[in-house]
């Protein structure tokens, strides 16, 4: 179990909170502080999830990245990994000039992986 130490602190910032649209529709939301200070808060870019009432409450909730497990196997065009969220991976990446080698690449790599779970005492 993993335990959070932050500290989570509130701040108030009075500002203008602006919502247009952009020509192709997509709508841009930015708020505008009153008075900008420097360290008030700090600072993160992301993916984030929000919401805006019709009585101008608005709520932003950013998402969680998705925890990528390092590989711990590579077999030529395919690579596994056991990632922190609880889930094994096997990925393949392969240019799309070889897509009409692609059924024998997932047959050849698949035996590989198989033959490495089976040698790590992962499978029977």
């Amino acid at each position: 179990m993993k335990i959070n130490n932050k500290v989570n602190k509130t701040v108030q910032i009075n500002g203008q909170l602006i919502i247009s649209k952009l020509e192709n529709g997509q709508e841009y939301v930015q708020f505008l502080p009153d008075n900008p200070v420097v360290g008030q808060v700090e600072p993160f870019a992301g993916l984030a999830k929000a919401q805006l009432l019709n009585n101008g409450i608005f709520d932003s909730l950013r998402k969680k990245r998705r925890q990528r497990g390092k590989p711990v196997f590579r077999a030529g065009w395919a690579s596994l990994s056991f990632a922190a969220d609880g889930y094994d991976y096997i990925t393949f990446k392969v240019p799309s000039a070889m897509r009409y080698m692609l059924a024998k690449i997932v047959k050849n790599d698949s035996r590989k992986i198989i033959a490495y779970l089976i040698k790590e005492g992962w499978s029977k």
